[in-house]
């Protein structure tokens, strides 16, 4: 979309087994941020349930409201896209600009949500969003 705002039209016609190898990647490395967010956001309700639960216990009353976040998950979207490249006929594909930067790229258009979102339970998120060092803790867990 961006290409488009700016005014520029181009195309590139690239190989289509390469293609399939970059958004595999790419999908690959969405699978995991999601997972490790899944995993994090898992935990960090089990704890507010938790808590909540002791404090009910305990006889107060608390307010049954969370402010966690789903995590995002776009794999459909990645998966479509395999789909219609290993149904194609040909040996080739045209690229129009968005389209390059969405699937060679990996810059799609909820790119920014998903790594926003996905950063609070998930290390590889949290980097991708330049928040953190090598060194960190997410969804109670140390990376």
């Amino acid at each position: 979309m961006a290409m488009r705002l700016a005014n520029i039209k181009m195309s590139t016609t690239v190989d289509k087994a390469k293609l399939i190898e970059v958004l595999t990647a790419n999908l690959t490395k969405h699978k995991q941020i999601v997972a490790e967010a899944k995993e994090g956001y898992r935990k960090k309700a089990i704890a507010a349930l938790e808590e909540r639960l002791k404090l009910f216990q305990e006889g107060k009353v608390v307010s049954l409201s969370f402010q966690l976040r789903a995590p995002l998950d776009y794999t459909e979207v990645y998966q479509n896209s395999l789909d219609m490249l290993q149904w194609n006929t040909t040996d080739k594909v045209e690229l129009e600009a968005d389209e390059f930067r969405q699937l060679v790229r990996d810059q799609w258009d909820w790119t920014d949500d998903f790594i926003g979102a996905n950063s609070a339970y998930s290390a590889l998120a949290a980097r991708a969003l330049g928040r953190v060092s090598e060194d960190i803790e997410v969804g109670g867990s140390r990376f």
